[in-house]
């Protein structure tokens, strides 16, 4: 995960959407790093499943 992240430059201030989120673990990673990020995917099971990481990895802003 880190080297994907380190690949695309993911810091704070940068802005990232993660296009088929799922889980959202690259989500989670990339807001842990700081970044803005927009998570979509096309099956709200999967937006569900993502939030709790999100809040956690955002300070609770999912």
């Amino acid at each position: 995960m880190e080297a994907l992240l380190d690949a695309a430059a993911v810091r704070a201030g940068r802005r990232v959407i993660d296009v088929g989120t799922g889980p959202g673990t690259v989500a989670a990673a990339a807001l842990a790093r700081g970044a803005e990020v927009v998570a979509v995917d096309a099956e709200p099971s999967m937006l569900d499943a993502a939030r709790p990481g999100a809040g956690t990895a955002a300070g609770g802003r999912a």
